[in-house]
């Protein structure tokens, strides 16, 4: 009789474990909030970008023994990240706007600052031991303040792990909990950062102007021409366009990634595609990485309408690249 009851006992703490086994756990992540306030920001205005998805899987936060976890279908961890990040500096004091639209005239005053945050991490699995459950996750988000110049004047990389553990078999929310704990912990080392008088300091550091551009000798004209306007691509075209290169770096998602001024316009990104040919000036093809800072290129790009929490903006896919000369 002894055996047959250990037997029910070894049964409840096992049996749950092995339902949630199989399949897709589909789990919630919270938009941050603040623990505590200050006025250390003192109202000077933080231009944020939109938080980038870098992770390998962004489909999945999680693995299970035979299955995966993921998000809820409805969430979009870019946004959740960069509502956070928002609630973050506004408790500080910090006023918060969106990041000047391409070929606007605020992208060419100078101290134009803009936070981007790329999500390197975000993973939980579990670990079974004899009479407990853990879900073990680990977050790492990858914080920098860029200039319109593309120099770096503030930069934080934070990673932080969280466990939760359930000694009753299997706990539904144990992947959930470790997930936002993960990510609350990083969130709350961001929040004591940006208090910080480094991150102020940053802020305030005068930029580059852009340099003014000498007046050009026009030839007479005997008729003169109407004045013509350029408008924006629709989602879809393929446009070519010449480009000063101020700042590029490979990522797992594309070849590379490319910050660069458009003729005629202002600071915008450009994604190259895996795979995508760049060549020299020669026609020669070079990699990706050798696009250096003050290249000239001409690139080959389709656009894309891209929702985000600041509503739809262009993203430069670019297919083709050619080194123009430096």
């Amino acid at each position: 009789m002894k055996h047959v009851r250990f037997f029910a006992l070894v049964c409840l703490l096992i049996l749950p474990a092995m339902g949630c086994a199989f399949g897709t756990d589909y789990v919630h992540i919270n938009n941050y909030v603040p623990k505590g306030s200050g006025n250390s920001g003192s109202g000077i205005v933080v231009y944020v970008a939109k938080a980038q998805d870098n992770r390998s899987e962004p489909q999945y936060v999680g693995q299970k023994t035979a299955g995966y976890v993921a998000l809820e279908k409805e969430l979009n961890l870019s946004h959740i990240v960069t509502s956070s990040v928002i609630a973050c500096l506004e408790s500080e004091g910090y006023k918060v706007e969106n990041p000047p639209a391409p070929g606007t005239p605020a992208m060419n005053v100078t101290n134009i600052k803009v936070l981007n945050t790329s999500i390197d991490d975000l993973w939980t699995t579990p670990v079974s031991g004899f009479w407990t459950v853990d879900a073990n996750a680990n977050a790492k988000l990858t914080f920098e303040l860029d200039d319109q110049t593309g120099r770096t004047a503030w930069k934080k990389v934070i990673g932080k792990g969280n466990v939760e553990s359930s000694a009753v078999g299997w706990t539904p929310g144990l992947f959930e909990d470790s997930l936002n704990g993960a990510l609350g912990k990083v969130m709350d080392a961001f929040h004591s950062d940006i208090a910080q008088s480094d991150f102020k300091n940053a802020l305030l550091q005068g930029s580059v102007a852009a340099a003014p551009v000498p007046a050009q000798p026009v030839p007479p004209r005997t008729q003169a021409a109407a004045p013509t306007q350029t408008a924006p691509a629709a989602s879809g075209q393929t446009v070519t366009a010449s480009i000063y290169v101020v700042r590029s770096w490979p990522s797992k998602a594309f070849t590379a990634k490319i910050f660069a001024t458009p003729d005629g316009g202002s600071l915008t990104v450009f994604y190259l595609k895996p795979g995508a040919t760049v060549q020299d000036a020669k026609g020669n093809t070079i990699t990706a990485d050798s696009i250096s800072k003050g290249s000239r290129v001409q690139i080959n790009y389709e656009t894309r309408e891209a929702g985000g929490i600041f509503g739809n903006t262009e993203a430069k896919m670019a297919t083709a690249v050619k080194v123009l000369g430096r």
